[in-house]
C-alpha cells in the first residue's frame, strides 16, 4: 500500500480498505474505479464522491468519512493484489451504499420541503408584467432556484429596470400568493413522521424568512413535526457555508453520524458536507455537487430510511 495512504488508513479502519479513485480514461467519464483490498471477508466499495485525487469514501460502509488525499501516492491503475471493480456512478449512489440508521434530518425549505419556485415565478413573472416586460416561467424559476435576490438583480440588468421596482412588485405579488400552491412534496410529511417515531428531530436551515416558514408549516399542518429552524433572520452565513449546520449540530446535540441533510441544490450538499454529515440530494439536476444519496422522490428516502434502521 502507498506509504501515504498506510499512514492515514489505520486510525479509520485499519483491518479493511476501501479507495476510490476516479477513472482517467476518457471513454468512460462517468465511471468511478474502486480498489479494495480487505484482510476480512469481502465488503463492498462504499464510495461517496471523488474529486480529482480526492476520496470521499466510508471506511466500512459508515457515512459520512474523512477525506483521505493521495494524491500522486495512488497510480491511476491499482497496484497488483488488489481486487478492481468498476461501478457506475448511479449505481454507487443508490444500489452499492450500506444504508446507515439515521435519527435526524436537516431539511431545507424552498424546492425541498415546499414546492415553492412555481409559485415564485408565477409572482415574478406577473411583477415583470406590470412593469411592461416578460419572460419565461421556466428561466426565472431556475434563476430564483439560485436565490431570489440574484433573480432580481438578473431580471434588473436583463430588463433595465431598477431592483428595488422588481422587489417590491416581485413581494406584492407573492404575498398573494395562496399558501395551497406551495404544497409540501408528497412524501415528506411520511418522512418527517418518521423521524420523530424513531425519537430523532427534524430541524430546518433556510434561507428563508422565518415568517413565511413558519406560515407554511402551520398552514399544512407541520409545526409539531420540527424541533428548531435557523432563518434568513438569524443571520447566519449563507449556504454552503456551514456555520448554521454546526449550529443546529450543537444545539440540539445531534450526532454527525446519525444526521442527514436534505436539500435540493448543491449549496445544501456542500454545507452538509462541510459540516461532517451525510447528504441527500433531491431532484436530478446538479451544478456538480456529489451527494452520498440522490433521490428523485421521497417515498425513495423513506425507503432507504426504513433499510438503514432494518440493518441497525
Amino acid at each position: 500500500m502507498p506509504a501515504r495512504l498506510r499512514d492515514v488508513v489505520p486510525a479509520l479502519y485499519p483491518a479493511r480498505i476501501n479507495a476510490v479513485t476516479r477513472s482517467c480514461a476518457r471513454s468512460t467519464p462517468n465511471y468511478w474505479h474502486a480498489a479494495q483490498k480487505s484482510s476480512g471477508p469481502g465488503i463492498q466499495p462504499a464510495a461517496t464522491a471523488c474529486s480529482g485525487w480526492w476520496v470521499r469514501a466510508a471506511f466500512g460502509g459508515r457515512f459520512p468519512a474523512r477525506g483521505v488525499s493521495i494524491s500522486r501516492a495512488f497510480p491511476p491503475s491499482p497496484p497488483p493484489l488488489m481486487q478492481t471493480v468498476r461501478y457506475n456512478e448511479a449505481e454507487l449512489l443508490h444500489g452499492r451504499m450500506r444504508a446507515t440508521m439515521f435519527r435526524n434530518i436537516i431539511w431545507d425549505v424552498d424546492g425541498t420541503l415546499f414546492d415553492t419556485y412555481p409559485a415564485i415565478a408565477r409572482a415574478f413573472q406577473a411583477a415583470l408584467n406590470g412593469l411592461g416586460k416578460d419572460a419565461s416561467l421556466d428561466w426565472i424559476e431556475g434563476l430564483a432556484k439560485t436565490s431570489v435576490s440574484y433573480c432580481v438583480t438578473t431580471l434588473a440588468n436583463q430588463y433595465q429596470l431598477s431592483e428595488e421596482d422588481i422587489g417590491q412588485a416581485f413581494g406584492e405579488h407573492y404575498d398573494r400568493t395562496p399558501l395551497e400552491e406551495q404544497p409540501p412534496f408528497p412524501g415528506v410529511i411520511t418522512v418527517c413522521e418518521y423521524i420523530c417515531t424513531l425519537g430523532g428531530m427534524n430541524v430546518i436551515v433556510t434561507h428563508r424568512g422565518r415568517a413565511g416558514t413558519n406560515e407554511l408549516l402551520a398552514a399544512n399542518k407541520m409545526t409539531h413535526y420540527f424541533a428548531g429552524c435557523l432563518a434568513r433572520d438569524d443571520g447566519y452565513p449563507r449556504k454552503p457555508h456551514p456555520a448554521a449546520f454546526e449550529a443546529v449540530l450543537k444545539t440540539h446535540n445531534l450526532p454527525r453520524e446519525e444526521t442527514m441533510a436534505v436539500g435540493d441544490r448543491d449549496i445544501d450538499v456542500l454545507a452538509g458536507q462541510a459540516a461532517g454529515i451525510f447528504t441527500c440530494l433531491f431532484g436530478l439536476k446538479t451544478d456538480g455537487a456529489v451527494a452520498h444519496l440522490n433521490i428523485g422522490s421521497f417515498d425513495e428516502l423513506y425507503r432507504y430510511l426504513c433499510q438503514g434502521a432494518a440493518n441497525a
